[in-house]
């Protein structure tokens, strides 16, 4: 009986336009499932580190394009050996961000906290993986730069995902006017600020939310190893205005 109600609920639903689907209990289903509602081609996986959102991806039935930015050289040698028999991933040893040229990169205890902000004096009482061991010279690209002649997104739908220990609006800066051609993003955003001149999420939800961005979901990020407070969460956004998926290049 609870399976003819819940076939005919789907099917009226369907009627209407929609579908019913079952959303797994860990965060990346919730992603996964908004990539496929999307019709989501291709990810534009920012802030890649050793490759844990593109081993998800993966792990989660998504079968597009992946492109990598990580550069962080130690963490990008092992993304590439993750990710090394997959036609259809990319990586570029690169980070993005407003302008070209180098930028210095502060690399942390554990490489996933790595900034081009310095981390705030408190901030090893949330984790000691916070403590900077080295900086280094990397170059950075601004996305916008990239999207034509490198990446050729004109012919895709392409999803954006930002994990740069808060670089987020110097991302989204570099993409100028080709955020409209994003059919979602996912960002992490902090609720408390780690690192010096971070935006929250205060600051980096009305930046979205102006440029025609919705929220789609929230995922519970990383909390307060001390306390259990949490720190961060991920925004998964939707463009009001989805991009049209052009003719591919020749």
């Amino acid at each position: 009986m609870r399976r003819l109600a819940r076939d005919l609920l789907r099917r009226v639903v369907r009627r209407a336009g929609y579908d019913i689907v079952r959303h797994g209990p860990d965060p990346m289903s919730r992603a996964a499932a908004l990539l496929g509602a999307l019709d989501v081609d291709l990810v534009l996986d920012v802030g890649a580190n050793r490759g844990q959102y593109y081993r998800a991806l993966r792990a989660s039935g998504f079968r597009g394009d992946i492109v990598s930015f990580e550069p962080n050289p130690d963490a990008y040698a092992e993304l590439r050996r993750a990710a090394a028999r997959d036609s259809r991933w990319r990586g570029l040893p690169l980070a993005l961000g407003r302008k070209t040229g180098a930028a210095r990169l502060n690399v942390t205890r554990n490489s996933e906290f790595s900034s081009f902000h310095a981390p705030r004096p408190d901030a090893e009482r949330v984790d000691g993986g916070l403590a900077v061991v080295e900086a280094r010279t990397v170059a950075m690209r601004p996305l916008a730069t990239l999207w034509d002649d490198e990446l050729r997104l004109a012919h895709c739908r392409p999803f954006l995902k930002l994990d740069v220990q808060g670089f987020e609006l110097e991302v989204l800066e570099g993409a100028g006017d080709h955020l409209a051609g994003l059919a979602g993003i996912q960002v992490e955003v902090a609720l408390e600020r780690l690192y010096h001149s971070q935006p929250a999420l205060w600051d980096v939800l009305p930046y979205l939310s102006a440029r025609g961005f919705t929220v789609h979901g929230v995922l519970e990020g990383y909390r307060d190893q001390a306390s259990g407070a949490l720190v961060e969460v991920d925004l998964l956004m939707v463009n009001r205005v989805p991009p049209s998926r052009g003719a591919a290049p020749p």
